[in-house]
């Protein structure tokens, strides 16, 4: 099995809150911060442990501090994807 990626837009002030959530869950996710200013977002969910992290996800969801590019309109999420796709190759 091999790690996920899933790309989120969140409120940005809640990217911290995620972060601790997910330490407090001893690695079922990493999360990595695209761009901070878009609160743009990537996890890395590790194998097998899918469900607990949806459970997570669809909790900050509920309160509407986060949701998946996927759920975006598609021209919006093309063009977010492209620029993670930058972000994730200037960084390496």
């Amino acid at each position: 099995m091999e790690t996920l990626k899933r790309y989120y837009r969140m409120d940005r002030r809640a990217i911290y809150l995620l972060r601790f959530l997910l330490e407090a869950y001893d690695g079922i996710a990493g999360l990595s911060t695209l761009d901070s200013k878009d609160g743009l977002v990537v996890l890395y969910v590790a194998p097998g442990c899918e469900p607990e992290t949806d459970a997570l996800i669809e909790e900050m969801q509920q309160e509407a501090m986060m949701r998946p590019i996927a759920a975006m309109k598609e021209a919006e999420e093309n063009e977010l994807l492209t620029r993670c796709e930058m972000l994730l190759r200037n960084s390496e």
